[in-house]
């Protein structure tokens, strides 16, 4: 900007001080500048304007603590925004403007972004949180900044450790592991009461996910946005190949204790099934034994030991892993086996494994088949959950990011873009869409999925089995021999759970 514009009449003679008339011309060229903008250093604009550097910096002085200017180490910036051109003189002329005040003075900051630590980074879900950023930005005029949790954190205690360490006003946190790791509970406050009761709207699936009574620790703190689901992917080219039946699947079944039984008898050797035991967990009948008590356990070990026998003796060489492998389910070797048409079955979780189907880690160009999980049984399941840290200032604002996701638009952005089970119901319709289903079908499936409660969970935190597993799937042990043993075996694991005395030996067949 040209200073002669501003500063070629200061030395005009007209009753006023030179020390005024800078001044004044000061006003005038500040008062067009962009807010940041960095000015000339004071020796070279005194130079310019012909005026001595201790006049220019007098001058200048009033601007300062009014808050138009800031001297810094990199030089003078103006400050002034449209609604402080004008401060008056006197006593305003000596307030304190927000932006001048330390932000910890206030318990809202509007000027400081919402810090909100994800560990979601997939490409699905990362597009999904970046989006959901820019249009709370967009409606509320409030900055989000996400950071990804870095991979070394890979431990519950390193996420509450980096948490706190970034100051952040949100952290998303493993619904399953919650109970189990003090320090997570410790960091976050309880979730609003608004917040719970515009989750508990009839329009949502807060009653069918957590059952009615008291809310498990996790749900009290922790803000369930979506819930992955379990999902197949069928190779057709394989079933098709060895004669196996896919149909019921097409028709929207589930049928997987029955082609289970039936792949045992085709599948040759050096092709598989799927990848290990667990993965046909999702065939039981019986649900997960939640309280557990002895005979729940007894019942459901059964149902899974008669579920594995089926596929004896050649069940273990159908699995592509060892049966003491049983969490990998996501690894290199399992998708070249699908790709190289060795595998029929890969399982996981529906985000996860779609974004692995998308980026082309496994292909679909051969017909796979997707399949949601079964329509006849209750399936536990973890939450994404968020919840508002203890250290925040920014609650109320952390408390307008959750409503917001909690909004018909996030709810079918989620479903869309993640492949995640929405808690609005209004938003079957689009995974219905995307699989080829009827909406009340995929209705009737997601209001089965209930919450996961680890404390109960057998299948899932305890695998001291795995010895009757494979002796199961070789013929080598019988049913009631291996429920025997099992029932013994988790009886001294977890002796709190089972005050009842070991029963006399099972008979054959009678469930309890």
């Amino acid at each position: 900007m040209e200073l002669s514009k501003y500063f070629s009449d200061i030395r005009k003679r007209d009753g006023q001080s030179l020390s005024e008339r800078l001044e004044k011309a000061l006003e005038r060229y500040l008062s067009e500048l962009p807010e940041n903008t960095l000015l000339l250093p004071e020796r070279d604009f005194a130079v310019k304007i012909g005026v001595n550097r201790h006049t220019l910096g007098k001058a200048m002085d009033p601007f300062v603590k009014k808050g138009w200017l800031e001297r810094s180490k990199r030089g003078t910036v103006v400050r002034h925004s449209s609604e402080r051109k004008n401060v008056p003189d006197g006593k305003h002329a000596d307030l304190l403007w927000m932006d001048e005040v330390h932000p910890f003075i206030f318990t809202e900051t509007p000027r400081l972004p919402l810090k909100i630590v994800l560990y979601e980074n997939i490409p699905l879900q990362k597009d999904f949180w970046m989006r959901a950023a820019a249009l709370f930005t967009r409606k509320s005029g409030r900055k989000v900044e996400i950071r990804w949790l870095p991979r070394e954190c890979d431990t519950q205690s390193g996420l509450a450790e980096y948490a706190a360490r970034s100051m952040c006003d949100i952290v998303q946190v493993g619904s399953h592991l919650f109970s189990f790791y003090p320090e997570i509970d410790e960091m976050l406050i309880p979730l609003p009461e608004e917040i719970l009761t515009l989750f508990k709207r009839p329009d949502y699936r807060f009653r069918e996910f957590f059952g009615e009574g008291d809310l498990p620790p996790a749900a009290g703190k922790v803000l369930p946005v979506h819930c992955q689901f379990w999902m197949d992917y069928f190779r057709c080219s394989l079933a098709k190949k060895f004669g196996l039946d896919l149909s019921e699947f097409e028709a929207g079944g589930y049928p997987l204790e029955k082609l289970w039984k039936e792949a045992s008898g085709k599948l040759p050797d050096g092709i598989y099934f799927s990848t290990n035991f667990v993965t046909l967990e999702l065939a039981s009948r019986i649900p997960r034994p939640a309280p557990v008590t002895f005979q729940r356990a007894e019942a459901f070990y059964r149902a899974y030991y008669e579920l594995l026998s089926k596929g004896a003796p050649a069940g273990r060489r159908l699995f592509l892993h060892d049966s003491r492998m049983p969490y990998q389910m996501m690894n290199p070797e399992i998708f070249h086996a699908f790709n190289a048409e060795q595998l029929l079955r890969i399982t996981g979780h529906s985000t996860t494994l779609e974004a692995m189907r998308a980026s082309g880690v496994f292909r679909a160009a051969a017909e796979p088949l997707a399949c949601m999980v079964s329509f006849n049984r209750k399936v536990s399941m973890a939450y994404a959950g968020l919840g508002i840290m203890k250290q925040s200032v920014r609650k109320e604002a952390s408390s307008e990011f959750f409503r917001f996701l909690l909004s018909e638009e996030m709810q079918r952005n989620a479903a869309s873009l993640m492949f995640s089970a929405p808690f609005f119901k209004g938003a079957d319709s689009i995974l219905a869409e995307r699989f080829g289903l009827e909406t009340s079908a995929v209705t009737k499936n997601l209001n089965w999925i209930r919450n996961l409660n680890p404390e109960t969970d057998l299948l899932a935190s305890w695998y001291g089995n795995r010895a009757e597993v494979d002796a199961v799937l070789d013929g080598r042990m019988s049913v009631r021999k291996a429920v025997e043993n099992t029932l013994k075996n988790l009886r001294e694991c977890h002796a709190e759970l089972f005050r009842q005395p070991i029963q006399q030996p099972i008979e054959e067949g009678a469930l309890a």
